[in-house]
């Protein structure tokens, strides 16, 4: 159908490390015409068959304390800089 398609490594079943959902032909996520990939026969779903991965947290960061008065736009809200 010439829509993008979306990738999950979470909604897929426990069987499968990955899963891909298409729009459909209406090109919208969410409608009932949405083809996942745990849907189809074992010619795909055999393909991408295994555990799930697991998802670690990430550590803590260190947030760092700036040095100068931060910069404001005209609204006085406070301007991002880079590498800060």
């Amino acid at each position: 159908w010439g829509h993008a398609m979306q990738l999950t490594c979470t909604d897929q079943p426990l069987k499968q490390i990955i899963g891909a959902i298409s729009a459909g032909p209406d090109g919208t996520f969410g409608t009932s015409d949405d083809i996942a990939s745990w849907e189809l026969g074992h010619d795909v779903t055999d393909l991408v068959r295994g555990a799930h991965w697991v998802v670690k947290p990430r550590p803590a960061t260190v947030k760092r304390t700036p040095t100068a008065e931060p910069l404001l736009d005209e609204n006085g809200i406070p301007i991002q800089r880079k590498g800060v």
